[in-house]
Parts: C-alpha cells; sequence; structure tokens
C-alpha cells in the first residue's frame, strides 16, 4: 500500500495547482467542487 506521508506532497501540488487553473472557471460552482475546491471551502452560487 501507499504510505499516505509520501502521497501528501502530491496531494497539496494538485490543490495548489487545481485552486490556480481553475480561478478563473469556478463560476460554475458545481465543476469548482468537483475539481477539489470544496478542499479550501465552499463555493455557493451566487
Amino acid at each position: 500500500p501507499i504510505k499516505a506521508a509520501g502521497s501528501e506532497p502530491i496531494v497539496i501540488a494538485e490543490v495548489i495547482f487545481r485552486a490556480a487553473s481553475d480561478d478563473a472557471a469556478y463560476t460554475t460552482g458545481a465543476e469548482w467542487l468537483a475539481d477539489g475546491g470544496f478542499m479550501l471551502g465552499p463555493v455557493e452560487p451566487s
């Protein structure tokens, strides 16, 4: 099994990358959540 400690840096990098790449596309709300935006906080459509 893969150790969590070994995968954490990758997960963190993905979250940061997704946050940056979705910054201009999160307006759909659902797409933002589907891409893991929920990890940074809930996004409610206005």
